[in-house]
């Protein structure tokens, strides 16, 4: 007797494409593929991300799952999405300014030592 159990079509992935999320503990960019309905998997997306010079924070699944949840795959086909919105980079403390003479970094010693 052969048993054949109930398969469904289940695709993941990320807006924007090419950021990452796991699926039991292994990173994806995107997958599809058929899965045992009923059965659980623990989804989650990390965060921040980098990708291409920009820095993204998770927003949300499409499902409105939390950030990392157990997913049990449904009895039909689905797609779900983990969402990310872009992060603007913080300044960071000593980080240059631009003047009309050029850079600078504000402390007093520099400008002390180029006064010289």
């Amino acid at each position: 007797m052969d048993v054949h159990p109930n398969t469904v079509e289940v695709s993941i992935g990320t807006d924007p494409p090419g950021l990452e999320f796991t699926l039991d503990g292994r990173p994806y960019e995107a997958t599809s593929k058929r899965m045992v309905v009923g059965t659980e998997y623990v989804l989650g997306a990390e965060s921040p991300q980098y990708a291409e010079g920009s820095r993204f924070a998770f927003a949300g699944w499409s499902t409105g799952a939390e950030q990392q949840h157990v997913f049990t795959v449904p009895d039909e086909d689905v797609s779900v999405t983990a969402g990310f919105a872009e992060l603007p980079y913080p300044r960071t403390r000593g980080s240059p300014t631009t003047s009309a003479s050029g850079p600078s970094w504000g402390s007093a010693a520099s400008t002390t030592a180029s006064s010289r």
